[in-house]
């Protein structure tokens, strides 16, 4: 384990988040353990557990472990997208393919941009929902009191400027944490941009939950401007470009990799194990 990078990671991570304080929040561990470990912990006081934690954590979503990140067609697609609504306070749901890069982005954008917030979602309930976005704009949320909880999430976000969370994989949320979306627009409109990510499987769930008339669903699908925002396949010139961007040079592994990944949808990730097996 190089505690070195680590330290360095951390480092950044802070930096980004603007204090100590907030990234001990957002990473889920004490001010103390952060400061020790940006010392270098001399005295050994840090398991070696939490610092595996916190390398995972703070790992960025490019240039890690000797892979490179390449501006492929949805790459390019969603940062702009991403950067429009944070400017414009705007709100849209971005739909890509499973392996095609989407949640790389999101990081790297959050890495890149200021008051950029990347929520991973999952099946929570509302509670573990908000606390989810409090940890990740840094807020710790005391107490049960959802509504507060809301009401302190917004007020933190209004003090930042051009503030923006990206919520990814949203479509795994429940519909009892899909109607927060509606309560976060109508209280951040003009004031913080939203964005959502996932599959084409959202576009099956909205149009099941307008045609039941499922609540929130058709406030929701008006305040996304009815359509979400489509982006186009990865391609074979994304596949190739991503192979030279991380070492493959000879046209014949090229070739191969190119036609395996066209077999499965240009799907990157398959593509990165390939190349890894190769030049690891």
């Amino acid at each position: 384990m190089d505690r070195q990078r680590i330290i360095n990671q951390l480092q950044r991570y802070v930096k980004k988040a603007g204090s100590q304080s907030k990234a001990s929040t957002m990473l889920g561990i004490g001010k103390s353990t952060v400061s020790i470990m940006l010392a270098g912990d001399p005295e050994g006081k840090v398991s070696e557990e939490m610092w595996r934690e916190v390398e995972a954590k703070t790992k960025p979503a490019s240039g890690s472990q000797g892979w490179n990140l390449v501006e492929t067609g949805v790459y390019k697609e969603i940062t702009q997208v991403m950067q429009d609504v944070q400017m414009e306070a705007g709100c849209t749901w971005i739909v890509a393919d499973a392996g095609s890069g989407k949640s790389t982005t999101a990081r790297h954008y959050t890495e890149m941009h200021p008051n950029a917030h990347y929520i991973l979602c999952a099946d929570m309930v509302r509670s573990e929902f908000l606390q989810e976005v409090g940890r990740c704009i840094g807020l710790k949320l005391v107490g049960s009191n959802l509504r507060r909880h809301l009401l302190e999430i917004v007020d933190r976000l209004t003090t930042e400027e051009a503030p923006i969370l990206i919520f990814d994989e949203a479509d795994k949320l429940t519909d009892g944490v899909f109607n927060y979306f509606v309560q976060f627009y109508n209280m951040l409109e003009d004031k913080c941009g939203l964005v959502f990510l996932s599959t084409a499987s959202i576009t099956q769930r909205m149009q099941r939950g307008l045609r039941n008339n499922k609540r929130g669903y058709a406030e929701f699908n008006s305040r996304l401007g009815r359509r979400f925002f489509e982006t186009e396949p990865v391609s074979t010139q994304d596949v190739y470009a991503v192979c030279r961007g991380n070492g493959i040079h000879d046209e014949k592994t090229l070739a191969s990799i190119i036609q395996d990944a066209t077999k499965y949808d240009n799907d990157l990730r398959r593509v990165k194990k390939r190349v890894r097996a190769i030049t690891n």
